[in-house]
């Protein structure tokens, strides 16, 4: 439209907008931190709640009104997964990443209609996929591998599995459906 609604990065940050049926800006929102960040997937549930997924280095802010909500990683890159209320204000996020340096990324979000979120993308090492106080870890030993993980529409871990092709460095989940029967599909690469 003829308005301006700037939003200025850091870096590579991740930004989120929300338009009318008009292509008309209702709002926008940048998450960011100071070595790049990235976001891959979006997926919108029946209460207009908004799941994004992606990857950050480093530290990332992930709550748009101002507040600190930073998370930090330790092995170069980790995957996200980030809930924005109707509003766009923060809802909450969580982070999962492998003992390996820059291999955690989550590429597709989609979310049923019982408001379970599943989520894939790519993980190396051995990482916790349990976003709560307890653990469930996924290891892939030196080569990456497809994750899938599901949890509800407040962030309590549900189940996560990998698909892993051998030796070879490029297995990755890039995106994921969920049916009004609950199956699911997931499409991506793998190497071997």
């Amino acid at each position: 439209g003829p308005d301006t609604y700037t939003l200025t990065g850091a870096g590579p940050d991740i930004f989120v907008s929300k338009l009318d049926a008009d292509g008309g800006l209702i709002w926008a929102r940048l998450l960011g931190g100071p070595n790049g960040e990235q976001g891959n997937g979006i997926a919108v549930d029946a209460n207009d709640r908004v799941y994004v997924t992606g990857w950050f280095r480093t530290g990332c802010n992930f709550d748009p009104g101002g507040s600190d909500t930073t998370l930090t990683t330790e092995n170069g890159a980790d995957a996200f997964v980030l809930r924005l209320n109707a509003d766009g204000t923060f809802g909450w996020v969580f982070q999962h990443g492998g003992t390996t340096f820059s291999a955690d990324e989550g590429y597709g979000v989609a979310v049923d209609d019982q408001g379970l979120v599943y989520i894939t993308g790519q993980v190396l090492g051995t990482a916790d996929m349990d976003p709560g106080p307890g653990t469930f870890l996924l290891s892939t030993g030196s080569t990456n591998a497809v994750f899938v993980q599901c949890v509800d529409s407040d962030a309590a871990f549900q189940w996560a599995f990998k698909v892993s092709a051998g030796a070879f460095a490029y297995n990755v989940g890039r995106s994921i459906r969920s049916d009004a029967q609950g199956h699911l599909r997931i499409a991506g690469s793998f190497e071997g």
